[in-house]
């Protein structure tokens, strides 16, 4: 799945106007079930645009059979969103999107992690999606490790943390009750098929 087409079609959605849901409504009977599993709010601070509530209330609209709403590692918009998921009665999917970060594979990750956050190699782009109450807890606890580790405004997420490396969050190995999707983009075929691999190794 590709991240940028994902979420440029749930922030165009929001912008449509009201006759597009009319139209679909005909259609739908002939459509197969679709639910979007990448979507930033604007709680996504530079990168999202529409509230969480509107976003829930558009897919409503559009008769979307759920939604994922998966600010940038934060659980910040999913609030709201629940609110008025639960008005509507209509499906969320509670998630978050990561850079992980290939540094500390082999050491302490406290012990390796720099100064500035943002010279860190890159490694896969993630997003994981709560299926449980337990999972959600896991997801929030991986945040929470990820920002304390970081300057204020940015994150620290590292491939080592669902390793099983971090001393104080063993809970975190393997990430249990999460479903994880790798977000294409561009970069070498080998360098996919890399994160590939190692999202099936911890997965599952």
């Amino acid at each position: 799945m590709f991240e940028p087409a994902a979420a440029a079609t749930c922030w165009t959605a929001v912008s449509k106007s009201s006759s597009s849901a009319r139209e679909l409504a005909v259609l739908s009977p002939h459509l197969p079930g679709y639910a979007e599993l990448v979507c930033r709010s604007n709680f996504s601070f530079l990168t999202g645009a529409s509230h969480p509530e509107e976003l829930i209330a558009r897919a409503q609209a559009l008769r979307y059979t759920a939604l994922a709403i998966t600010d940038e590692c934060s659980l910040a918009g999913v609030v709201r969103a629940h609110v008025e998921a639960r008005r509507l009665r209509f499906p969320l999917i509670v998630g978050t999107t990561m850079v992980l970060a290939a540094l500390g594979r082999d050491a302490a990750p406290d012990a390796a992690t720099p100064a500035n956050a943002e010279t860190v190699p890159t490694g896969p782009r993630l997003a994981l999606l709560a299926q449980s109450r337990r999972g959600y807890g896991n997801l929030a606890q991986w945040v929470t490790v990820a920002r304390r580790r970081a300057p204020k405004g940015q994150y620290l997420a590292l491939m080592s943390d669902v390793e099983g490396k971090v001393p104080t969050a063993p809970m975190l190995t393997g990430l249990p009750d999460c479903f994880a999707l790798l977000l294409a983009s561009a970069m070498p075929f080998e360098t996919l098929f890399a994160h590939a691999i190692w999202l099936k190794t911890w997965f599952g």
